[in-house]
């Protein structure tokens, strides 16, 4: 892929859908644990990427992507007290758009 090509789906991605680099490298991370079937918590994401501070994927996950319809979250079956990060749809939507 060229350069300019990245470039141009990277400021499409930021114009349309409103991500930007920290947003795209937090869903490539819950979207590993997606396709493996594996749940994935805001605790997962915090202690195992180094993707920002705690800080900032916590609010970026729980309010900016919420908010963009990214993601949503979803009581665990097995512990009513936990929640689990879910895909949203409009991250369908950005699969498909990326996948062409």
């Amino acid at each position: 892929m060229k350069l300019e090509h990245l470039t141009a789906i990277l400021s499409f991605l930021e114009s349309e859908y409103e991500l930007d680099v920290i947003d795209l490298h937090l869903l490539a991370a819950m979207q590993m644990h997606w396709d493996k079937k594996e749940p994935i918590r805001m605790t997962d994401l915090i202690r195992n990427y180094n993707i920002a501070s705690p800080a900032t994927i916590h609010y970026r996950v729980s309010q900016e992507l919420v908010a963009k319809k990214m993601i949503k979250f979803k009581e665990n079956p097995d512990d009513r007290r936990e929640r689990l990060i879910v895909e949203g749809p409009d991250f369908k939507d950005l699969v498909k758009f990326l996948g062409k």
